[in-house]
């Protein structure tokens, strides 16, 4: 009988044990707003665990260059935050998308197709000089052309145009390339300042301090 008496007790007092630690265990998850559904952890868990992409890898422009002899770059750009806090700017040029093909060996046509939007409220009634240049890796001048098609005053707001353009240009020597938009201010004494330029808002390729809108880069191996 004693042997069964010892037996009860230290039954007992292994529940109490377990009532005790059971107690602990609620007010400490209680204090972090934790609650027991053991279904949801693992989900949490891998919640937790996921991570967002580089606002970089997101906003920066995506080209795609294709073939050697015959070039072809397609590229889609991502707009630029608004700056005004109610979302609307009163002049802003999206640049939304390019597409350039040339030949790079011999004298070719080269076709240029840039889509712009107007997401700003005001029309850009002034008829602005566009001009397309390329550029090789050390700075030197290969292509300069004025774009006359490419008419922003067109651009109502909220319209989305694509403009085309084609002209001549000669071959390309082994080297790296830059393909970039130039938007002169129209006043006559800020015109051949280029800090002054008409930029787009498009993420990655304008630059405030060349007024140069970087369109894509190539290269070209013999």
């Amino acid at each position: 009988m004693a042997a069964k008496g010892d037996i009860m007790r230290q039954t007992m007092n292994g529940f109490a044990l377990l009532a005790l630690e059971a107690a602990s265990l609620s007010s400490l998850f209680g204090q972090h707003g934790v609650q027991f559904a053991p279904h949801k952890v693992s989900q949490e868990l891998t919640t937790s665990r996921a991570t967002a992409p580089a606002a970089d890898s997101v906003a920066a422009p995506h080209c795609e260059v294709l073939g050697t002899q015959e070039i072809r770059i397609t590229c889609t750009y991502t707009p630029t935050p608004h700056s005004s806090p109610r979302g609307k700017d009163q002049r802003r040029i999206v640049l939304n998308r390019a597409l350039l093909s040339f030949g790079t060996e011999h004298e070719s046509f080269m076709v240029v197709k840039l889509t712009l939007t107007n997401e700003g409220t005001k029309v850009i009634s002034e008829p602005h000089a566009v001009y397309l240049a390329v550029d090789d890796e050390t700075g030197q001048n290969m292509v300069r052309r004025i774009l006359p098609k490419v008419d922003i005053s067109k651009l109502f707001p909220g319209l989305r145009v694509t403009f085309s353009e084609q002209f001549l240009v000669g071959g390309f020597r082994s080297g790296r390339y830059s393909i970039y938009l130039s938007i002169p201010n129209l006043d006559p004494l800020l015109k051949s300042d280029p800090t002054h330029n008409l930029l787009l808002s498009s993420m990655g390729v304008s630059d405030p301090s060349t007024g140069r809108i970087t369109l894509a880069h190539f290269n070209v191996e013999r």
